[in-house]
């Protein structure tokens, strides 16, 4: 049943933006407690999926995370403009070395943060840690496109100073990296054309 409910929210990313999806899932999997659900946001950006989390569900506290003082000076603004001051907390940390004890949220979730990173393996263990027994891990990320490298090629022989593109990851890549971080391969699968995703439950 699980596995039908994730391959739902996979396959609503083609129509759905990342928060309906994750909420879908998040309906099926996880209980709130007697606070509600707390969730970690980890490279929150100017905190757009906080905030619409927020404004769907009353029952869920989000802590958002990103290393960029200047976005976090932005997602402050943007959250207390939507009135979300007291259920997003904004908290600058790295990634790779996230400050919380194991097994603290409910849910961890990103969105096109890990072909970024220099070590996204350690990042995603991060993630892993501190997600609860029977948490939810959403993330998700670019799907290497078939002109990538003629179009790498062509900046290059253009002489673009862009010659050096984000590596988007193919399928099997992001699969050998859940692998050595330590998180079940099979959670790893396509959303929609343009994107992989990781989703699972600690429980199964």
């Amino acid at each position: 049943m699980l596995r039908s409910v994730i391959t739902n929210a996979l396959i609503g990313l083609g129509q759905q933006s990342f928060a309906d999806a994750f909420l879908e899932l998040l309906d099926f999997a996880a209980e709130p407690g007697p606070s509600g659900l707390r969730i970690l946001d980890v490279g929150t950006g100017l905190a757009r999926i906080p905030i619409s989390i927020c404004r769907q569900r009353r029952d869920v506290n989000i802590t958002a995370i990103d290393r960029a003082p200047a976005l976090l000076a932005s997602a402050k603004n943007q959250i207390e403009r939507a009135g979300l001051a007291r259920r997003i907390e904004l908290q600058q940390a790295d990634a790779d070395s996230l400050p919380f004890a194991d097994g603290t949220f409910d849910a961890v979730i990103s969105n096109g943060l890990m072909h970024h990173l220099r070590d996204p393996v350690a990042v995603l263990r991060e993630m892993r840690r501190v997600l609860a027994p029977a948490g939810v891990l959403f993330v998700r990320d670019s799907l290497r496109q078939r002109d990538f490298e003629r179009v790498t090629a062509a900046l290059k022989s253009a002489g673009s100073p862009a010659t050096v593109l984000p590596a988007a990851w193919s399928l099997p890549e992001a699969r050998n990296l859940a692998r050595l971080a330590g998180v079940p391969s099979h959670w790893v699968r396509a959303a929609g054309p343009r994107h992989w995703m990781i989703a699972g439950t600690n429980n199964g």
